[in-house]
């Protein structure tokens, strides 16, 4: 018998793009888990520090180059008081796919040598499992 993915991976941040697929206006990238904040701040120069519900304006770095690659609007949601019950960062980006998966390769890459907890990428109802494990065969959002 397989292991449930969704224990393996309880205490570990996921990261997922949050919008459909293809472009759009706006794409989101949410990170949730013990690590979203420590994960997601350097990749962004927030013009103002993170606080619960409040949303921020941020210019989204690339991580090599600290170059501006995108505008962005940060929402952060502390435990226990979001969607999964975590800390949760959401970051609203131009919707460019290129955008949204720099974003997400950034968040795994960061993780990889921060040494802080690893990110893996969130599968299709593993938002919805962690918010209500009942529903785990939910769809997110």
């Amino acid at each position: 018998m397989q292991p449930d993915p969704h224990l393996v991976y309880q205490n570990e941040t996921i990261v997922a793009v949050a919008t459909p697929p293809g472009r759009g206006g706006i794409g989101i990238v949410r990170l949730s888990g013990p690590e979203a904040t420590g994960i997601a701040e350097p990749m962004l120069r927030l013009r103002n520090p993170l606080a619960h519900a409040q949303a921020r304006f941020a210019d989204l770095l690339d991580l090599d180059t600290q170059e501006k690659l995108d505008e962005a609007v940060v929402t952060f949601f502390a435990a226990p008081n979001s969607y999964t019950g975590e800390d949760v960062v959401e970051v609203a980006a131009h919707g460019s796919p290129v955008i949204l998966d720099t974003l997400v390769a950034g968040a795994r890459r960061r993780s990889a040598f921060s040494g802080s907890g690893r990110v893996h990428a969130a599968g299709v109802s593993e938002r919805s499992h962690r918010s209500d494990p009942s529903r785990s065969g939910a769809r997110p959002d």
